[in-house]
């Protein structure tokens, strides 16, 4: 369609499983045993599938000589283990962020001390859909909606316990807020309190940390829709620290999923709760990474540097 074409009616019918597999063999998709195919897109919808496919294929819908089913099935199955991975490191990285926020901000202005407008800047960034400017108003009015709607027990106590409610403790308030509400309250922190709670926590500097918080609650949401991401080109990316580990050619693209992976690392350098289970996490991303889909350019498609096991970073105790 081009500018000012009106778009037109979608035309594409139904496709019964064996014409999927046959409409990927037109493609010039070599399907060595069709059933052990059409019992995988059983499982996985067909067009989840053709996402995989993109970086098999030399022009859309044409495949390069050789591709075989089996190669794309392993690049999903890669990929599934990989946003395993990813989950668990955020899972790990927002409880230890919320417990740190949390502690840091209820010191240093008082339990209720988020209530007061006058404890942020006026940058809480901008709804997603509408690029509209968000203030702290909009921000305490959702997290007064959610504590509202929680079935928590802890919340129940609290709202038949004290006057002060919908508004909450920031200690109790973090175990319900959301990540990405939870990304716009440090937006939202002035710059000495980003820099105490990213650089004097994590020591990640204050340009880099609340960016960086921004990018992990986009990477969590796709992770969470189950998108692909071994080759994705992220769209909300973060800025990096000014040192060389962070520049080229030891970091190859700050869209691509290594240098993610690395920024990860160094936050979970500092949970020191989860020690052991951070050096097993790593050894499991080292095993994964030693066996990249079988594609000629797999190493650029995940922005692996040369050398990337000994990366200073990634090494780093």
């Amino acid at each position: 369609m081009t500018n000012g074409d009106a778009p037109k009616p979608y035309d594409k019918e139904w496709l019964s499983i064996e014409g999927q597999i046959e409409r990927l063999q037109s493609y010039g998709l070599e399907v060595g045993d069709p059933k052990v195919a059409q019992s995988f897109l059983h499982h996985a919808n067909y067009y989840r599938f053709a996402g995989y496919c993109l970086a098999f294929e030399e022009s859309r819908h044409k495949f390069h000589e050789g591709v075989t089913f089996e190669q794309v099935r392993y690049a999903y199955e890669f990929d599934s283990r990989l946003r395993d991975l990813f989950s668990q490191a955020l899972q790990w990285i927002e409880i230890d962020l919320c417990a740190a926020t949390a502690h840091y901000f209820g010191e240093k202005y008082g339990p209720f001390g988020h209530v007061d407008a006058g404890n942020f800047t006026d940058k809480f960034g901008n709804e997603p859909h509408t690029k509209r400017p968000l203030y702290h108003a909009d921000w305490l009015k959702v997290l007064q909606e959610e504590a509202q709607r929680s079935q928590e027990i802890f919340i129940d106590h609290f709202r038949r316990s004290y006057s002060e409610f919908p508004n909450l403790p920031i200690w109790t308030l973090t175990e319900v807020m959301t990540f990405g509400r939870l990304a716009r309250m440090i937006r939202g922190m002035k710059r000495i309190d980003r820099k105490n709670v990213g650089y004097g926590l994590y020591g990640i500097p204050e340009p880099v940390f609340f960016s960086l918080v921004h990018h992990l609650h986009y990477v969590r949401n796709c992770c969470a829709h189950h998108s692909r991401l071994w080759d994705r080109t992220w769209k909300v990316s973060s800025t990096l620290p000014q040192h060389s580990d962070w520049k080229h050619p030891m970091i190859q693209s700050k869209k691509r999923v290594f240098t993610t992976l690395l920024l990860m690392k160094q936050l979970l350098d500092s949970c020191d709760a989860i020690e052991t289970n951070v050096r097993e996490w790593q050894q499991k991303v080292n095993e994964l990474l030693s066996g990249l889909p079988d594609f000629k350019n797999a190493s650029a498609r995940i922005g692996l540097p040369k050398n990337w096991e000994t990366h200073p970073v990634w090494v780093q105790e």
